[in-house]
């Protein structure tokens, strides 16, 4: 059976810095590695939350990206 293993995680948002042409929001997506892999999704989206902050753009959204190797 083959068996998994967390390599990596990282913190995905973006911030909503216009509309188009259309109308249509644009986003500009920023990644942070290296983070905990304990670390909770409120814990993810507060320190997202935080660093958008900082901009004078508003969140428009969170994610985590998890990097696993799969074993045999």
């Amino acid at each position: 059976m083959a068996n998994q293993t967390l390599v990596s995680s990282t913190l995905q948002y973006s911030v909503q810095t216009g509309l188009n042409d259309k109308n249509e929001p644009v986003l500009k997506k920023k990644t942070l590695p290296n983070v905990k892999p304990a670390a909770t999704p409120d814990q993810l989206y507060q320190t997202a939350s935080a660093l958008a902050g900082l901009s004078r753009y508003p969140l428009a959204d969170v994610s985590r990206g998890d990097l696993q190797s799969v074993n045999a």
